[in-house]
C-alpha cells in the first residue's frame, strides 16, 4: 500500500512538472467585463457625489498601457484615467461623478493602448439603465422609503 502511494504521488508530481499554463489568445489584450463597472454606493441619490470604478484586466501575454474613459451617454465624465497592467492581473481606475436627476447609463471604454490592443471585442462595458433615487426633504432617507418626504 505504501509503495502505491509513492508511485501515485510521483506520477502526480511528474504531471505537474510537465503541465504548462496555456498562453492567452492575444499578446496585447486589456478587458472590461460587465461586472467590472461599479459604484461607491449601492443606492444612488440624485445630486450625490459618487465614485465610479472600473476593473481593467490584462488577459494578454504582455504588459500593456492605455486609458479608460467613463461616459454618460456620449458625454465624457471628467478626464480619462491612465492604466498599465501586467499580464494575468488587473487594476482599478475610478472617476468622481454627480448622480443626475434622470435615468442614465455609464459606459467605461479602454482607449489609446500601447501597444495596440489586439482584441476590440472586450474593451468596453456599460451599466444597465439606472434610475436614481431622490431625497426631497434631505433627511438622508430616499423618498420611496420615507413616510415624510416633503
Amino acid at each position: 500500500m505504501e509503495l502505491l502511494k509513492i508511485i501515485f504521488f510521483s506520477f502526480i508530481l511528474l504531471l505537474a512538472g510537465n503541465f504548462k499554463t496555456a498562453a492567452a489568445a492575444f499578446d496585447y489584450d486589456l478587458s472590461l467585463l460587465n461586472d467590472d463597472l461599479r459604484f461607491s454606493k449601492e443606492i444612488l441619490i440624485s445630486g450625490d457625489n459618487v465614485r465610479i470604478y472600473a476593473r481593467v484586466r490584462n488577459v494578454g501575454n504582455n504588459d500593456i498601457t492605455g486609458y479608460v474613459s467613463f461616459l454618460r451617454g456620449a458625454e465624457l465624465i471628467g478626464n480619462s484615467q491612465p492604466v498599465s497592467v501586467l499580464p494575468k492581473t488587473g487594476d482599478d481606475v475610478f472617476i468622481d461623478f454627480t448622480v443626475p436627476e434622470n435615468s442614465f447609463n455609464i459606459q467605461a471604454k479602454i482607449q489609446g493602448t500601447d501597444p495596440s490592443d489586439q482584441n476590440p471585442s472586450n474593451i468596453a462595458t456599460q451599466s444597465q439603465l439606472i434610475m436614481p433615487d431622490h431625497d426631497t426633504d434631505g433627511d438622508g432617507t430616499v423618498d420611496r422609503l420615507d413616510e415624510d418626504d416633503d
